[in-house]
């Protein structure tokens, strides 16, 4: 329950009011005293009705309180062709090639110190070699971070702003280098020297891994700079794109390896073993080694998140408690909440701890488990790959769908056949590199990691082959009641197990057929200046781009562009759309989109989904900007 509230808060469409913290603030300390004063004299019901309201209350309370004292993004307008002075605290790479510099801001030309933002991501074609810590000077043009194109998309904004990225933006040729000191700070020189360690650390894992270099190196340290763009892709169409973030899949697999070669090293020296418990000694040396994955791999968000359940993991072992138990998964949780509660409606946390709740119940269900239970070695290999593929991806598919409108068609049997080749060759060889790379030795285990890489990579391009193989586009949306709804289904049978059975299957069905009772979307345009639809005969997914549009959404970004001038004509379900552009600027473009079966032409200059209903037009335009702390015009909006 304080998850929910975390939940309610940051998805509120607006900022709440005073007068709602306040009832919130008094309905906390009511529900605390009748919990202190009234503890024996509850019932059951009202006790746990008591308490489920206080954890609610507090979750929203902690939220509200935890974004506030950050401090609100301090670049309210763009900025053109200004000069951009300050270090380079991180650099990577975006998904067209081009390379993205973190910048801690020192001047900006035209802005008195007291406007400067803090940080600012500016992109530049080539890269310029620069390491964190580097001071440089870019010609750019810079502006807040964009909100989200299309209603429910991705909120950059929300993300930049707790990631204290004040502003982004696009270089004038090239940045070039400058002559000043790093600034007397202790932390943010720390931070420099470990980004530029980690840099330097994947240039020379990319190096001596060949092929597979740069996915060896993304695994290793997070920097995906060396990864090429098409390997990128490949793994994202086939399903496997968990493997390029730092989550909870390379901290488990990396602490388990560590834990397993400590242990055994340690059961071979006798007279350890048989007098100190080697498991807990085991467990300190591996939970220290992946705290040095962690600080290696740039530390983020979700390499945060994953970091905590495996040290929680961990310490339980210390203390004689099961590593794996809906406890430790529990406590993992808050401990996530309490550190980030923004983290609580991303996609990432939500599919990685919903998909660690059911492996947990499987597996504790699992006839395998128990006492004198033999089985056929093989059958032994391969039962638990396939379940954490099949249970996995059924767990986190609906999460997929409505967070990204799309699904991976082969996502369960790449799974299936790429992760034994990952998790039994290529995990193994990256913790001997680890080991031996101090000494002067690691050539040879990156050697074999990146031939084991260039395999993870043949295998996904097989089922990524085609574009209709690697992903399925989901026009029908899939709204947040269907989401609650399944996702309440899942956690019933996840704590009841077989005897909640009844009770999630009704939950289920009742999302799905929410989900299969909204209209199919046919058209969807975004005041960028980008139309997606779904062409005849050919039935495949095409963005139609007017000439001078905008960013295009981030959901429109893997499908082929048309581009128009000023008209657009184009056949959808049975439906012949013409669209005539009015007005556009970098921001926002005015459409007139009218049928030729003799539709009245409808003006649109926001974004909108459009259907067809009986012969009618039926559009539904998106919500309004929300008005909450990472908006751009806050807090003039409040007012």
């Amino acid at each position: 329950m304080f998850g929910a509230g975390c939940a309610a808060y940051f998805s509120l469409s607006s900022e709440p009011a005073t007068i709602v913290l306040i009832i919130s603030g008094l309905l906390f300390a009511g529900s605390a005293a009748v919990m202190w004063q009234r503890r024996n004299l509850l019932g059951e019901r009202t006790f746990y009705a008591v308490l489920f309201t206080l954890f609610f209350v507090s979750g929203f309370l902690f939220s509200a309180a935890r974004t506030h004292m950050i401090e609100p993004n301090r670049l309210s307008r763009a900025l053109d062709r200004v000069m951009v002075e300050g270090w380079v605290v991180e650099t990577s790479r975006s998904a067209t090639g081009r390379e993205r510099l973190l910048i801690q801001i020192h001047a900006i030309s035209g802005m008195s110190p007291d406007e400067l933002p803090s940080q600012v991501r500016i992109s530049q074609r080539k890269n310029g070699g620069f390491y964190p810590g580097r001071f440089i000077r870019c010609y750019a043009n810079i502006g807040p971070p964009p909100a989200p194109a299309l209603s429910g998309e991705y909120d950059f904004a929300r993300d930049a702003f707790f990631s204290r990225i004040d502003g982004i933006g696009y270089t004038f040729g090239q940045c070039a280098p400058g002559a000043m000191q790093e600034p007397n700070e202790l932390l943010l020189t720390s931070r420099n020297h470990a980004n530029a360690f980690r840099q330097s650390l994947a240039s020379f894992i990319n190096e001596k891994a060949g092929r597979g270099g740069g996915l060896a190196a993304a695994l290793m340290t997070g920097n995906r700079s060396y990864l090429s763009v098409e390997d990128e892709e490949t793994l994202r169409s086939a399903g496997m794109a968990h493997l390029l973030a730092i989550s909870g899949l390379h901290m488990g697999l990396a602490g388990g390896a560590f834990y397993f070669l400590f242990f055994r090293a340690l059961a071979l020296i006798e007279p350890l073993s048989a007098r100190f418990p080697v498991q807990k000694i085991a467990a300190v040396a591996a939970l220290t080694s992946v705290t040095g994955y962690l600080i290696v791999s740039g530390a983020s968000v979700s390499a945060q998140r994953a970091y905590v359940m495996v040290a929680i993991a961990f310490l339980a072992l210390l203390f004689d408690k099961p590593a794996l138990s809906f406890q430790t998964l529990a406590v993992a949780v808050f401990a996530v909440l309490l550190l980030t509660p923004w983290a609580v409606i991303s996609p990432g946390f939500q599919m990685s701890f919903l998909a660690a709740g059911s492996l947990i119940r499987v597996f504790a269900v699992s006839p395998d488990h128990k006492a004198g239970h033999k089985q056929n070695p093989i059958v032994g290999f391969l039962k638990p790959i396939i379940l954490t593929s099949v249970v996995a991806g059924m767990a986190t598919a609906p999460f997929a769908i409505f967070h990204f409108s799309r699904v991976a068609t082969w996502g369960i049997p790449a799974n299936f056949i790429i992760m034994p080749l990952f998790t039994l060759v290529s995990v193994p060889l990256a913790v001997m590199s680890v080991v031996f790379m101090p000494f002067g030795l690691g050539e040879i285990p990156l050697a074999a990691l990146g031939l084991s890489l260039e395999w993870v990579l043949k295998l996904a391009r097989f089922f990524a082959d085609d574009s209709a193989a690697g992903g399925l586009f989901v026009m029908k949306p899939f709204t947040a009641l269907s989401l609650v709804t399944i996702t309440f289904g899942m956690l019933v049978l996840i704590i009841h197990g077989w005897q909640g059975i009844k009770l999630a299957a009704v939950l289920a069905l009742t999302g799905a057929g929410i989900w299969m009772a909204q209209d199919r979307t046919q058209v969807i345009f975004s005041p960028t200046g980008h139309i997606l639809t779904r062409t005849e005969p050919s039935n495949e997914l095409v963005v139609y781009e007017f000439k001078g549009a905008g960013l295009k959404p981030l959901s429109f970004i893997d499908y082929p562009e048309i581009r128009c001038d000023q008209i657009c004509q184009f056949d959808s379900y049975d439906r012949a759309f013409f669209a005539e552009r009015s007005s556009i600027s970098q921001d926002e473009t005015v459409l007139v989109l009218k049928t030729l079966n003799g539709d009245k032409p409808v003006r649109l200059a926001s974004a909108a989904h459009i259907r067809i209903d009986h012969d009618k037009l039926i559009i539904k335009k998106a919500a309004p900007n929300r008005c909450r702390p990472w908006s751009n015009d806050w807090p003039v909006c409040r007012r």
